[in-house]
């Protein structure tokens, strides 16, 4: 963190116009409130609320005097004069002994479960804002009785019996509000908000069969020249889910600013950090992923490029949204849209148990017949390795490998158009 500059503020208006200086940190003492701080940030780490009250001061302890730095609350929600009252009666607390940091610590066991989740929403930056969506959705639906329950005294016994009431609607459903109350009260243990996990321990409710669908080359070739009939941008989109093995979100979600293509380089950011926060990239894990393009996948960008609009290869189609909603539910192209766009492809050519996601299976698969790197085809898939060795030691593979193996499974899907153009007019002359 950089080091904070030091100012004076004495006045309400002091306070409220005061700015963080040189676009650090900042940190304002209050003339004639000792230990008074008002502290600052750069407004690109600021979010809603750009400076707060904190009260610093310092106690005995066992290895000697120990400073403390206790937040008050937002210049938002308190005036100057509020944060002199609070401190003054703070520092008449030190004066006699106390440690408020220290006592404020001990209450945390009255937070409540909906409070824990709520403070765990504002401040973990870790999960997706769609996962986070998804756990607010499992928990509040089905962890009703324990919202409004201290954390501390929810405990295992607690947990089984909403578990097992979710699963008898969806064992799915309550291994996921399993997922999503293990992680919050995890995350709670590590900002000493609660004193144990009741949620770990608990079998899944739902017998999970890994999927192992993948197309087979004549399904591959009828896909694609099904593919060929549909309108763009659809088409464009499920021939690059095709062609490159990247997620659906990804590929629908594409952006200008990510596509060098005179290079035929597709690069998709991966988390950052700035001022000690995580700045969510496009990723799934978070890892910066670089997709070398087959020549088919980059001319199927440069000609998308002509229907972009504000910074979306496939921005959403603001004439389809209905009557009663104000915009598009995403700025691109909703991945739900190609999810019923495929499905009603599958049906028209009656291949069953298929998604958009099986491609990435196919991809693998053919890949590794033919002996491709393990590690090349985990870079295509933009999945993390698996062993110690690869994981510390082994450097992600070239992308000259990588564009290599992405261009001998673009020629093999040419190949497959090819002949099944003929395939595809008998099978709609069956079907008729």
């Amino acid at each position: 963190m950089p080091r904070s500059s030091s100012r004076i503020v004495s006045n309400a208006q002091e306070a409220t116009t005061a700015k963080a200086v040189d676009g650090r940190r900042t940190a304002f003492t209050v003339k004639g409130c000792p230990g008074l701080v008002l502290e600052v940030l750069p407004q690109s780490e600021a979010g809603k609320d750009p400076a707060s009250w904190r009260f610093i001061y310092r106690v005995a302890t066992a290895r000697g005097q120990s400073k403390r730095t206790m937040f008050i609350g937002t210049r938002r929600d308190l005036s100057i004069a509020e944060a002199r009252v609070q401190a003054d009666t703070l520092r008449i607390r030190v004066a006699k002994g106390d440690d408020p940091a220290v006592a404020a610590a001990d209450t945390v066991e009255t937070m409540t479960l909906r409070e824990l989740f709520e403070r765990r929403h504002k401040l973990d930056g870790k999960p997706s804002a769609a996962t986070m969506t998804e756990y607010r959705r499992l928990v509040f639906s089905n962890a009703t009785k324990l919202l409004d329950l201290p954390v501390d005294a929810i405990t295992d016994v607690h947990v089984a019996r909403i578990l097992d009431t979710a699963a008898e609607r969806s064992p799915h459903q309550a291994d996921r509000t399993r997922d999503a109350l293990r992680s919050t009260f995890r995350w709670g243990i590590g900002r000493k908000l609660v004193k144990a996990n009741p949620a770990t321990g608990h079998d899944k409710r739902a017998i999970e069969i890994p999927r192992a669908r993948r197309y087979t080359d004549a399904e591959v070739g009828l896909i694609v020249a099904a593919i060929g009939e549909l309108p763009k941008p659809m088409s464009t989109i499920l021939m690059l889910l095709l062609l490159t093995g990247q997620r659906l979100s990804m590929v629908a979600g594409a952006q200008v600013s990510e596509l060098d293509l005179a290079q035929a380089l597709w690069t998709i950011a991966g988390d950052t950090s700035k001022g000690g926060r995580r700045i969510k990239g496009r990723m799934k894990k978070g890892l910066e992923q670089t997709v070398p393009l087959s020549q088919h996948a980059q001319q199927l960008f440069t000609q998308a490029l002509e229907g972009a609009r504000d910074g979306f290869v496939f921005p959403a189609d603001v004439s389809r949204v209905p009557h009663h909603r104000e915009g598009p539910r995403t700025p691109s192209i909703n991945s739900q849209s190609v999810t019923r766009a495929m499905a009603r492809l599958l049906v028209r050519l009656t291949i069953d148990d298929g998604n958009t996601h099986d491609f990435r299976r196919t991809i693998a698969a053919w890949l590794s017949e033919r002996e491709v790197r393990p590690d090349v085809i985990d870079a295509i898939l933009a999945h993390k390795p698996k062993d110690v060795g690869s994981i510390h030691y082994q450097k992600r593979a070239p992308l000259t490998l990588i564009r290599t193996a992405l261009q001998l499974w673009a020629d093999h899907i040419t190949n497959l158009q090819k002949r099944s153009m003929q395939s595809l007019q008998s099978h709609q002359a069956n079907a008729s």
